[in-house]
């Protein structure tokens, strides 16, 4: 009867380091999670002033009022203002010769690879801007 007490102490103390191992998972998941939306935020709102700037420089068609993205904005200010820019394939041809428009985009995982094809992936409906 012993070993049978003393197997079920150590089958115990197995469930509650597995349950309380769960806990701290799903805490730090949870964390994870979080802060990729942070990041995301964030990156897109540097996305979105560094195209601004790009094309301001470039003469291309932009709305003025871009750089009122300030401190965090919420991702609806960010596509609010994204939405005010056209981008041709000309453009996004010159803004993916900028390297700091090239690391922002591999800071999102968006591969070399997959940045040669980004404008078409993005022109859903193919009007070309």
């Amino acid at each position: 009867f012993m070993t049978f007490g003393l197997f079920n102490v150590i089958v115990a103390i197995y469930v509650e380091n597995t349950v309380a191992a769960a806990k701290y998972n799903a805490v730090y998941m949870k964390r994870g999670r979080l802060e990729d939306q942070r990041l995301l935020a964030e990156k897109s709102a540097t996305l979105v002033r560094l195209v601004w700037e790009i094309l301001k420089e470039r003469g291309s068609h932009c709305e003025d009022g871009l750089l009122g993205l300030s401190g965090k904005p919420t991702a609806s200010e960010i596509s609010d203002l994204a939405s005010k820019m056209q981008i041709t394939p000309e453009d996004f041809d010159e803004l993916r010769k900028h390297p700091r428009f090239q690391e922002v985009l591999t800071d999102l995982d968006v591969s070399d690879e997959d940045q040669v094809d980004l404008f078409e992936t993005l022109d859903f409906d193919g009007s070309g801007g």
